[in-house]
């Protein structure tokens, strides 16, 4: 959790029941221990639970292995324990950032990253064996350009091709990959009665045409199945070497396992050992002097934690994701069905260890969240120029919000805002990503994109004649109607996007303030929240409050122009839900009602705090209610989950066991999309912008 956020006690059940679902019962009491002791050794462990010592360091393994706890050893005999929140809560996050990667980059990429999630982290050397194993007595099963067959994938993806391709009919013998029967010519007459010559014929009919059904849908699966398989050393080498300069993969660091009190505690000493010989200043200027030395410390130990390594990977170095794809390559091959050139990538190191970054899914749900906005509010093709920026503004920036930003300084108002300059966009430089085909003339004005491309006319229903191809529009046109688009973003009550600088009159520089659009989110957020557990009453009581300040009930009154005696059973309501802060101040000596301001106001961050409490409650139910449905049917998902079951439910399973296994099946992805929804909303209120702070 980020400085200043304070953690509500319900997120710690939260944390609890994600990691008993994905690790077991062992890690979550070794977890749950830890959360209520807080910072410990391994003694006090023990001595704060049941467990005996070999149980807690088996829980303390998985845990460390999954980054869900911080570890530090000040002196070397003693060890100290401590609860990683954000890395826990993201056990929730796993599905989304798969999806999302799979999405940009395909399932390739996708499936690395699962892998990763699941063993915490790993070598290159590690995931080499584990997509490509060495030869020895099965090296038959690797060819000789190193291309690996089914046998030699992960193993979930090996557990479905295996499951995809032995779903045989009655009488069917086993089969290769290609579709072909081994022995199933002999094992054919033992299913069928010896008196029934017509039957015999007429079921050997049937059986060939199903036979060579099954054999062309056996060879698509393949096809399907080659496709999304690491076919080459060499291309695992690429997939890993683009995620790590996207930054979702990072290269596994000492400074990770630090908590954020360690690393401020290393990195106070460290500044008063060189600027103070070891002495606290005792100044007012020294010491804010000092928290802004610790602050950049902290922040060059993330950044040096998080660089990529160097690679070797070409010559001429540019600054391109994509590997040296050429933009026609690009254009018509998509992302995920490239070949590599010769980039070698991280494989000069196989020692380097590697692991996910949840820091930039926070990025990359920011991006889908404000792409689904705009799509909303505007056009879908204004949403896809918008998806373009971000996704190359995204490069940038590792993470939402600095969480050890410097010391606030009040800005001089005749002073111009500094801007980093890698944080600027054009519409050049998004024009060079967009697909010719998409239709820019959509979403907008017609007057405004005749302006852009005459010689066409508007009919009376509002239509272009004669219509407007987006592939025939000349380059020069696809840049001022992208502007168009842009200014539309701007002039949007969301602010989308914000005019910086012209360049000699004829390219405009924009850039994004994320800050001021996340604290709008957040506020719409309130009051939609507000307007459904009160009125519009409520709302307009907050909007009130929010653009005075403190008000009494007189000018309360006055500022909504109702009776303040009315007011008065609003802001009662309001208070009691933590949406809006009272205050009583007498006017003489003796406390009396009648003779005492009754002040209120809104504060943004603990309504935020008091909506953050609730949705972590929310999800807590969720995840009671689904550990109480699997209870219920405890016995039939064991007996579904078996492998001679799965894919052959209709035979092993009565009715009744499938109906009920169905119907939990439907209760499960309610849950489970109810809980996506709400990991929404702790994103927007949470994860997008830091704890706003009154100065």
């Amino acid at each position: 959790m980020p400085p200043l956020q304070r953690d509500p006690p319900i997120l710690q059940e939260l944390c609890i029941l994600l990691v008993n679902d994905q690790y077991g019962e062992l890690a979550s009491k070794v977890f749950s221990v830890l959360c209520r002791t807080g910072r410990s050794t391994l003694a006090a462990l023990a001595r704060a639970s049941y467990l005996t010592g070999k149980q807690i360091k088996h829980g303390l393994v998985t845990l460390i292995q999954q980054h869900l706890i911080f570890h530090y050893a000040a002196d070397p005999r003693v060890t100290f324990y401590e609860i990683d929140w954000q890395q826990a809560y993201s056990l929730l996050r796993y599905g989304r950032m798969a999806s999302m990667i799979e999405h940009r980059y395909g399932k390739k990429a996708s499936n690395i990253l699962l892998n990763l999630v699941t063993f915490g982290h790993a070598s290159v050397a590690d995931l080499n064996n584990a997509y490509f194993p060495p030869p020895d007595t099965d090296s038959d099963n690797e060819s000789e350009d190193g291309e690996a067959n089914g046998s030699t994938l992960p193993k979930a993806a090996a557990y479905v091709a295996n499951h995809s391709l032995h779903s045989l009919t009655n009488g069917d013998g086993p089969m290769t990959n290609s579709g072909s029967k081994t022995n199933g010519a002999k094992k054919e007459n033992t299913f069928l009665p010896n008196n029934n010559v017509a039957n015999s014929s007429v079921n050997n009919k049937a059986k060939r045409v199903s036979d060579t059904n099954a054999s062309h849908d056996h060879e698509m699966a393949d096809a399907e199945e080659d496709e999304n398989n690491i076919r080459t050393i060499a291309e695992l080498h690429e997939l890993i070497h683009l995620l790590m300069l996207n930054g979702w993969i990072v290269r596994v660091n000492a400074a990770h396992y630090l908590s954020p009190g360690d690393t401020h505690e290393i990195a106070r000493q460290e500044i008063l050992e060189e600027e103070y010989h070891g002495n606290m200043p005792t100044g007012t200027k020294d010491k804010d002097n000092l928290v802004g030395q610790v602050a950049r410390r902290k922040r060059r130990i993330r950044d040096e934690a998080l660089a990529a390594p160097h690679c070797q990977s070409r010559k001429r170095k540019r600054e391109d994701r994509e590997l040296d794809r050429s933009s026609k390559r690009l254009k018509t091959m998509g992302v995920d069905q490239w070949t590599p050139r010769n980039h070698p990538g991280p494989q000069d190191d196989e020692t380097l260890v590697v692991r996910v970054n949840m820091e930039k899914l926070s990025v990359a749900m920011r991006t889908e969240h404000l792409v689904r906005l705009v799509e909303k509010r505007l056009s879908k093709v204004t949403a896809k120029i918008y998806e373009a920026m971000l996704w190359t503004l995204e490069y940038n920036q590792p993470r939402c919000y600095e969480p050890w930003p410097d010391p606030y300084v009040r800005p001089d108002p005749a002073a111009a805002t500094y801007v980093d300059p890698s944080l600027l966009i054009t519409a050049k430089d998004i024009v060079k990503i967009l697909s010719r085909h998409l239709d820019l003339c959509e979403g907008l004005d017609p007057e405004a994109v005749l302006e852009v491309v005459p010689g066409h006319r508007i009919e009376e229903k509002g239509n272009i004649a004669p219509p407007i191809k987006p592939f025939d529009i000349p380059f020069k046109q696809r840049l001022q109607l992208i502007e168009k688009h842009i200014w539309q973003l701007s002039f949007d009550p969301f602010n989308f996007v914000t005019w910086h600088s012209s360049l000699n009159g004829k390219c405009t520089e924009w850039h994004i303030e994320y800050d001021k659009i996340a604290k709008t989110m957040i506020q719409r957020e309130v009051d939609n929240t507000i307007g459904t557990r009160a009125d519009k009453l409520g709302v307009k009581l907050v909007r009130a409050l929010k653009k005075k300040g403190r008000l009494d009930e007189m000018e309360m009154g006055e500022a909504m122009m109702m009776n303040p005696n009315d007011i008065r059973a609003i802001v009662s309501d309001l208070a009691m839900k933590g949406f809006v802060q009272t205050q009583e101040i007498p006017k003489v000596d003796r406390r009396e009602s009648k003779l005492s301001w009754h002040l209120a106001w809104f504060d943004l961050q603990r309504t935020r705090e008091k909506l953050l409490h609730d949705t972590y409650k929310g999800m807590v139910r969720l995840m009671q209610r689904l550990a109480f449905e699997k209870e219920q049917v405890k016995e039939l998902l064991a007996k579904a989950e078996r492998s001679d079951v799965v894919g052959n439910e209709d035979k092993y399973l009565s009715p009744g066991e499938r109906e009920a296994l169905k119907r939990f099946q439907g209760v499960e992805e309610a849950l489970w999309v109810q809980l996506g929804r709400e990991d929404e909303l702790v994103a927007i209120l949470r994860d997008f912008v830091g704890p706003f702070v009154s100065v």
